[in-house]
């Protein structure tokens, strides 16, 4: 499978842009549990304040009811009623909150039968109107509200641990969160980093390795070709030249891997021409070899028939010297036997004069 430069440099940015992915899920994540810790938190301050407004209202109580005493007021009885019934919302509040400070449900008994005496206590007040009665029922109220003080204490101290405990686990929360984010962070950063030269490096070595052999190509082999040709042309046929370039192995299936695809083919096919070309020189050094061996006989053979031809010439010329010298001689014979005979014949005649003369 082809994976091209930029679908590596996309799976490269990839990894940084998952990890940011990584991050925002975490803090999301995170934030919602933060969320979760702060109502929770919340929760707790609330319930810890409407606590504490409880104890307020039941001082508020305990300040109609002595103001009733000193006076007799009804005001100040109506102002005790109120404040009873803010106490009975706070605690109704607490009781439907309870989950927040489960141990937190018997005191809370406790101060709501504290509430209802008190509140029962009140309309006694108000239905008696003396102030000996009135200094009894206060005095009753005093003794549950030590009591009750003492159940609100204790669900005040339990909120409160409960508060703080909320606080810590919020702040380890945040830290943890904090810690998460600078890891993954970090990680992110240096698997990015990694990534990064990893791929770098592995380009520039290829390149490097391609660019270096691609040089030297054209440093030197096209130089020793060219000047091979040159010798070639100015008529030495010694020249050679031969390309010992060595594949480059590259197991990449990128444009890189192409490109030393590339190379490759091209130093095969140098190293080719080269064969070829040292082989026809050597070849065509042969046939002119050959012809210059054919010439030099020839040129042999040409010089040994002039020379036969000479001596023909010789021997043409002594037999025509011969042949007349020959001739010459028959013709001294044929004078010769012509000479004879006449002298034959004019001995011939004189024998017969001779013999006429007898």
């Amino acid at each position: 499978m082809k994976l091209r430069i930029g679908t590596q440099l996309a799976a490269a940015f990839a990894i940084p842009i998952l990890a940011l992915a990584l991050i925002v899920a975490a803090v999301l994540l995170g934030f919602a549990h933060l969320a979760a810790l702060r109502d929770d938190l919340s929760a707790k301050s609330t319930f810890r304040a409407q606590s504490r407004d409880v104890g307020t209202q039941m001082l508020q109580v305990r300040f109609a009811q002595r103001g009733f005493a000193i006076s007799h007021a009804q005001s100040d009885l109506d102002e005790a009623a109120k404040a009873i019934g803010g106490a009975n919302d706070d605690i109704a509040y607490l009781r439907a909150h309870l989950a927040t400070v489960p141990s937190a449900a018997s005191d809370l008994d406790t101060i709501s039968a504290v509430i209802a005496r008190v509140g029962a206590r009140r309309q006694s007040t108000s239905a008696a109107g003396d102030k000996q009665t009135a200094l009894e029922i206060r005095a009753k109220n005093t003794a549950d509200f030590q009591t009750a003080q003492g159940a609100l204490d204790a669900i005040i101290a339990a909120s409160t641990r409960a508060y703080n405990g909320a606080v810590a686990t919020f702040d380890a929360q945040m830290h943890l969160l904090t810690i998460l984010m600078l890891a993954i962070g970090a990680v992110t950063i240096g698997a990015s980093v990694a990534v990064t030269l990893l791929l770098s490096r592995r380009m520039s070595t290829r390149l490097g390795r391609v660019s270096h052999a691609l040089e030297a190509i054209v440093r030197e082999d096209f130089e020793q070709l060219s000047g091979a040709l040159g010798r070639m042309a100015a008529g030495d046929l010694r020249a050679s030249f031969r390309s010992r370039r060595e594949a480059i192995p590259d197991h990449g299936h990128d444009e890189i891997g192409e490109l030393v695809g590339s190379y490759n083919v091209l130093a095969e096919g140098l190293a080719r021409v080269g064969n070829e070309l040292t082989a026809g020189l050597g070849q065509l050094r042969e046939l002119i070899g050959g012809v210059v061996t054919a010439s030099r006989a020839l040129a042999l053979a040409s010089d040994q028939t002039s020379a036969a031809a000479n001596q023909a010439s010789t021997a043409v010329e002594q037999i025509a010297q011969a042949v007349e010298s020959v001739a010459g001689g028959a013709r001294d014979q044929a004078m010769k036997i012509a000479q004879a005979s006449a002298a034959i014949e004019e001995l011939a005649r004189s024998a017969e004069m001779i013999a006429d003369g007898a």
